[in-house]
């Protein structure tokens, strides 16, 4: 069963620049290693008009064991730490087929 996180989160003020760097040059070597974790980007969003997160990503996984051995992973806790600079009122949703 296909298991589907969406990933939602703010750019802090005045971390703009910092933050377009640092998803330029850095990102792309994380998220190799955590696609191979098994972690598939889907989607990537932007919030244009309205309110709520200004980010919103969407990731999916074959099953649930796999996303919770992403989640336990050192890779996934360094992503994070890395991350937290750039990054504010971050949360994730899980989501499963009806």
């Amino acid at each position: 069963m296909v298991v589907k996180v969406l990933a939602f989160w703010d750019v802090p003020l005045g971390k703009e620049e910092a933050y377009a760097k640092f998803f330029a040059e850095t990102a792309p070597s994380i998220m190799k290693g955590l696609e191979k974790l098994g972690l598939r980007v889907v989607g990537r969003w932007e919030t244009i008009i309205g309110s709520g997160p200004r980010i919103v990503y969407e990731y999916e996984f074959d099953d649930f064991e796999t996303l919770a051995k992403f989640f336990e992973s050192k890779e996934y806790l360094e992503m994070r730490r890395n991350m937290a600079p750039y990054r504010a009122n971050f949360s994730n949703i899980v989501l499963v087929p009806l």
